[in-house]
């Protein structure tokens, strides 16, 4: 798990695994926890992020 800060905004991610990066992107009433399990599995061949 990670922060991003800038100005005004703190943004929190989730970035795990090593190689071609995959970015997970959530609908709008979602969060970057509803891929948990996806990143779990892809973390181990790709390196995913997931902004929340």
């Amino acid at each position: 798990m990670s922060w991003f800060y800038a100005k005004d905004v703190n943004l929190y991610f989730e970035d795990r695994g090593k190689g071609i990066p995959l970015v997970f992107i959530h609908p709008p009433v979602l969060t970057g926890m509803n891929f948990k399990y996806q990143l779990e599995e892809l973390a181990k061949d790709f390196r995913v992020i997931a902004p929340d």
